[in-house]
């Protein structure tokens, strides 16, 4: 039953679940790889989805790069500060740090004051107007 519903009419050269569901329907005889060709509604409806979503991406890059800029890379030395993961105020950029290695795809190794740990890290401003280190560095 499943085998007729798949078998393409004659005269139409579509198949009834082709007519019905624009597909055909799953059945046990196998397709070989590079056989299956879907129907060509289905093919524009895919192309007709991608211009649409990618002019829905173009349109959401634009209005998300609209009030942005470009940063100045760090350099080793920089004195930056790091958002507070824990405590209180976890959301905070309030830990103070200095830039000791500069990585590929703007990672940065810092060292963090006080505890003298350092840590790979991805998101990092700059502090400006830098501040005095107690030890008078920048």
């Amino acid at each position: 039953m499943l085998q007729y519903r798949n078998t393409p009419d004659r005269d139409t050269h579509l198949s009834p679940a082709m007519c019905i569901f624009g597909r055909p329907i799953r059945d046990f005889i196998p397709i070989h790889p590079g056989k299956y060709q879907p129907h060509t509604t289905w093919r524009e409806t895919l192309q007709s989805r991608e211009e649409g979503l990618r002019n829905r991406h173009m349109r959401a890059a634009e209005r998300l790069s609209e009030h942005t800029r470009v940063l100045p890379p760090l350099t080793v030395g920089d004195s930056v500060r790091i958002q507070n993961q824990t405590g209180p105020h976890p959301t905070k950029w309030d830990k103070t740090d200095i830039v000791v290695e500069v990585r590929q795809f703007d990672q940065y190794v810092i060292r963090v004051d006080g505890s003298g740990r350092t840590t790979v890290l991805k998101e990092i401003r700059a502090s400006y107007p830098p501040y005095t280190h107690i030890d008078g560095a920048r």
